[in-house]
């Protein structure tokens, strides 16, 4: 052979071996093997303590030093050790035996009784546990889940068979005030959801938030909502006496700070001392007083602490009277310090009632607002004028069928304006809003025809 020969071969043998290859067949694993080997790993074999150690040593010595002795004892007759045995093996029939039920039933008429529900006894229901892939509930309960927990139900099952693992859910900042994020809820929470078992607290804080904004928004305020994250059957059960100050003590201080006037507001709606807070205080003073030395501007030299306005109170549960129309409120926003002026618009009579009200009050900024008219504004209305030195103590409301009938209005003059629009009777439901010393700032209710129902605010004189 020749080298060009030899030297072909080689070529051609290195070319051939080189060259690109085809991947290997992918093998294929049965996704019940996949399973069967997530659910069965090995788990690392736990440390012994001292005290399970110090007794395996124990044990060990005197088997070295006793093993090879024989055993020797008095044995027990009753286990049959003895060779003529003295009392027979005890031996159990089962129940469905003739001579056992004969002698049950010679038993039960010697003593009286009966054995008509000898045979029933109450099982206990088997925990339906939770086991990866397989249904969340069982096979009599599938049929009874609503729509939207089937299909729950069908996406999990799909899901488990494709070997996932969790189910990601995209929250929203206001369900936990963090900017969006994704969080991975694990399919055991699922089983647990659906059979009732347990709810994940953070879940359950979610919903409490979303409902109290709800509440918020639809002027709803007498609802309150207990926080899982703080009271849950562990709180209660174990630390009651520290469950009970959480709800009664515990609460947040909000600061609103205003870098152009140098000036902290503190929101603290138990009006605490200085002192029970002061070293948050000297924080923020330390941290303001080194923002004045990087940032360029006009700065105050200190931080100065103020309390927050008194925010008004609300007095009326959703205001007296009906629950048709809609509701009327102030804007959210607002905080209304004294009142300017209110407007009435009435029908007198027997059948008297009151159409309409509007009104006029300074926010804490001194701005004027308007609100109103809330209801229909036939003919003149009745104008109450409320001086800078005058402010409004009372009111009185009567209501009848779903209607506001007549308002009466007490100033610190002393003044008294009304009734307006129907006399009142004896068949009238009256309602009272007194707050003197403080005074009435606004006015909330329903409307949509007539004034259907009335409450008011309150807050301390301007």
């Amino acid at each position: 052979m020749t080298d060009e020969q030899n030297n072909a071969i080689v070529d051609a043998e290195l070319k051939e071996h080189f060259a690109p290859k085809p991947p290997p067949p992918k093998l294929f694993i049965a996704p019940h093997t996949v399973r069967h080997f997530a659910e069965t790993r090995a788990k690392k074999a736990e440390l012994a303590s001292d005290y399970d150690r110090s007794l395996g040593q124990s044990s060990r010595a005197k088997k070295a030093e006793y093993g090879s002795r024989p055993l020797t004892g008095r044995t027990i007759p009753q286990l049959g050790q003895q060779e003529n045995q003295s009392l027979a093996p005890l031996v159990v029939h089962s129940y469905d035996d003739p001579e056992t039920r004969e002698l049950i039933e010679r038993s039960a008429r010697q003593l009286g009784a009966t054995i008509e529900y000898d045979d029933y006894f109450p099982m206990a229901e088997p925990v339906y546990k939770y086991k990866y892939g397989m249904p969340l509930v069982s096979n009599d309960k599938l049929p009874l889940l609503q729509t939207q927990m089937r299909k729950l139900h069908d996406w999990y099952m799909q899901a488990s068979h494709n070997s996932e693992a969790y189910l990601v859910v995209g929250i929203k900042d206001e369900h936990y005030f963090r900017g969006n994020e994704e969080i991975n809820i694990e399919f055991e929470e699922l089983f647990q959801l659906f059979n009732q078992d347990a709810l994940d607290k953070s879940l359950m804080s979610c919903y409490c938030l979303m409902k109290m904004l709800e509440c918020r928004r639809g002027g709803l305020y007498d609802i309150g909502f207990i926080d899982p994250n703080t009271v849950h059957e562990l709180t209660v059960r174990d630390y009651p006496k520290d469950t009970e100050e959480n709800l009664l003590s515990f609460h947040y201080i909000f600061l609103i700070i205003q870098l152009d006037k140098g000036v902290v507001l503190v929101m603290d709606s138990k009006r605490k001392e200085h002192g029970q807070w002061a070293n948050l205080g000297a924080m923020l003073q330390r941290a303001w007083k080194r923002f004045i030395k990087t940032d360029r501007g006009e700065w105050k030299p200190e931080l100065t602490f103020k309390d927050y306005p008194d925010a008004p109170k609300k007095l009326g549960p959703s205001g007296y009277g009906g629950i048709q129309g809609t509701a009327k409120d102030i804007n959210s926003n607002s905080v209304p310090k004294t009142l300017k002026s209110v407007s009435i618009w009435s029908k007198g009579g027997n059948t008297g009632r009151i159409n309409a009200i509007s009104f006029t009050y300074y926010d804490k900024d001194n701005i004027e607002v308007n609100e109103g008219p809330w209801g229909t504004t036939d003919g003149t209305p009745n104008v109450i004028s409320i001086g800078h030195d005058e402010y409004l103590t009372k009111l009185c409301v009567t209501t009848a069928n779903n209607c506001v009938t007549s308002l009466t209005f007490n100033t610190s003059k002393p003044a008294v304006h009304g009734p307006m629009g129907k006399e009142p009777t004896t068949g009238d439901k009256a309602f009272t809003i007194d707050v003197d010393p403080d005074s009435i700032v606004a006015f909330f209710g329903r409307a949509d025809h007539y004034l259907r129902a009335i409450g008011a605010y309150s807050a301390p004189q301007a």
